[in-house]
């Protein structure tokens, strides 16, 4: 079996004669994999909130700077422990789960901003769970220590930043030259068996060309056979002269 290649000009002359095929598929999976993009996928929106450990003073005294790291240290512990998360959950009605799986806690060395950034698929949601975790790690932080130097940079929803993080847009141009990838395979494919097919049908039309199948004489057999029969048409003569010399 050999190995059949096609050149640019022979793909483009399939895509002339099947134009239609390619047109129809390209469609049709463009079509189904927008629709997966727009209506099955959840979008994905990023709302971030800080909170202030101390005074942004530049001349601090060592011990304040070491009070400033132990309680950011803390505030850290207290975001990302079961307690906040557990206090939230209740109050926002969203299970504890879903909540520790979104919700990320970042602090940049020598920073005094603690980052607080939940993904969510709903805008509004995203932004009520950052300000109720900052809120409650505040107000648990005040209740439980005494601490008195934390504050909330973002307090009212307005200052919260809420962005789309997903890219659709993106999604769709990936989809759409799939679809034109997928497209073009159908014909080729569509090209190169029905190639095969007529190659197949001509064979077997060819009068010159044995049939799958055939079974070619066996020359030994054929020359063993014909000595068989000289022999016994040599001795039938034989018996022919011995009887008439009788």
């Amino acid at each position: 079996m050999y190995e059949r290649k096609m050149d640019m000009k022979q793909i483009l002359n399939a895509l002339k004669r099947r134009w239609m095929l390619f047109v129809i598929a390209t469609t049709v999976l463009f079509t189904s994999m927008s629709y997966v993009v727009f209506t099955v996928l959840d979008p994905t929106y990023e709302a971030s909130e800080s909170i202030l450990i101390g005074q942004l003073r530049e001349d601090r005294e060592n011990v304040v700077i070491e009070n400033t790291n132990m309680l950011l240290a803390s505030t850290m512990d207290f975001l990302r422990s079961p307690i906040v998360k557990s206090q939230v959950s209740e109050d926002l009605g969203i299970p504890y789960q879903i909540l520790d799986e979104n919700t990320t806690v970042s602090h940049q060395e020598r920073s005094q901003l603690i980052h607080v950034t939940v993904h969510y698929p709903n805008p509004t949601e995203a932004r009520d769970i950052v300000q109720e975790m900052t809120a409650t790690t505040v107000n648990l932080m005040e209740q439980s220590f005494g601490v008195t130097e934390l504050q909330v940079l973002g307090n009212a929803s307005e200052n919260v930043t809420v962005k789309r993080i997903d890219r659709p847009v993106v999604n769709v141009a990936i989809a759409f030259l799939v679809s034109v990838l997928f497209g073009l395979a159908l014909v080729l494919m569509s090209v190169h068996f029905r190639d095969v097919i007529e190659e197949a049908r001509d064979v077997e039309l060819d009068p010159d060309l044995d049939l799958l199948g055939s079974i070619k004489p066996n020359d030994r057999r054929r020359k063993l056979r014909h000595v068989k029969e000289s022999q016994k048409f040599d001795l039938e003569r034989e018996g022919e002269r011995v009887r008439a010399y009788k």
